[in-house]
């Protein structure tokens, strides 16, 4: 990290630092598992993103030469399936490191938030965890907009969710049709099953993921497998598509028909010109 773009604030493990453009940022220094400087591996082969073992070329160049912290919107994920499915327990897993053996349904929905430092730069990451009710599933709708990552989690000891999870997956595309979000299918609960048990419903999952476009985890929220790799791997995609989407000439046609306000367009069409010459200038 070049350390004369910060100024550090303290002298802890969880410290903040302003960058270069003037952003606040949460710096967690000696927490390893917020930083990345390699692209997360996929679960199975079997997957639309298998291809994609490693960061963009001009997405590692631009990160080395300069901080995006300023420029990236934050990568914005919902967790959507059935109830019981271990929604909840799989995002707080990755939160905070806990896990609550007494079940908590979620009520209509709930936010997280989290950080971290992919190729040296600040990415924020907002989770949605949506209620599985069918009374909610209107409700959850507006949720579904303009999202980087959708994962449909199914409990791998109840079957019918995972036909259940699909069905998430197809709503929430419909709603989500202005964009292409990553799509992850993932099973909780690995932990409860026994080896071949296991590796006949993940066979049949990874099925029911290319059905869906998507790509599969398994996990288990109690015992730690797979989470944290599953969020740092969906991330890293979002954080490597986001890059790629601001060093390529803005569409301002598409812009235009996007805000309403003239005003506001004018400034958003200045701040993309001036944005690509200096990234253009990096790579």
């Amino acid at each position: 990290m070049n350390n004369n773009k910060y100024k550090q604030f303290d002298n802890d493990s969880k410290a903040t630092k302003i960058t270069s453009f003037g952003k606040l940022l949460k710096l967690q220094r000696d927490d390893q598992r917020n930083q990345i400087c390699k692209m997360p591996q996929p679960y199975t082969l079997s997957s639309p993103y298998s291809k994609i073992v490693d960061f963009n070329h001009k997405t590692k160049i631009v990160c080395q030469k300069t901080d995006l912290s300023l420029f990236l919107d934050q990568c914005n994920i919902v967790c959507i399936g059935d109830c019981e499915t271990g929604k909840t327990s799989l995002i707080n897993r990755f939160i905070s490191s806990t896990f609550d053996h007494c079940y908590k349904a979620t009520r209509d929905a709930d936010y997280k938030s989290s950080y971290l430092e992919i190729l040296n730069v600040g990415y924020n990451i907002g989770i949605w965890d949506l209620s599985g009710e069918d009374n909610y599933k209107i409700l959850n709708r507006p949720y579904y907009k303009d999202v980087n990552v959708i994962v449909a989690v199914f409990d791998l000891t109840k079957p019918a969710s995972l036909i259940n999870a699909a069905k998430w997956m197809r709503e929430a595309l419909a709603v989500n049709d202005k964009c292409d979000p990553l799509r992850f299918l993932v099973g909780t609960k690995s932990d409860l099953l026994p080896k071949k048990p296991l590796e006949g419903l993940e066979s049949h999952a990874c099925f029911i993921a290319q059905e869906i476009d998507a790509e599969y985890f398994s996990t288990s929220s109690r015992d730690d497998k797979e989470v944290s790799n599953l969020f740092r791997r969906l991330v890293s995609l979002a954080f490597d598509n986001s890059v790629q989407r601001l060093i390529k000439p803005a569409d301002y046609n598409v812009v235009k028909n996007n805000i309403k306000n003239l005003g506001v367009f004018k400034q958003e069409v200045k701040r993309r010109k001036n944005l690509w010459t200096w990234l253009s200038s990096c790579i």
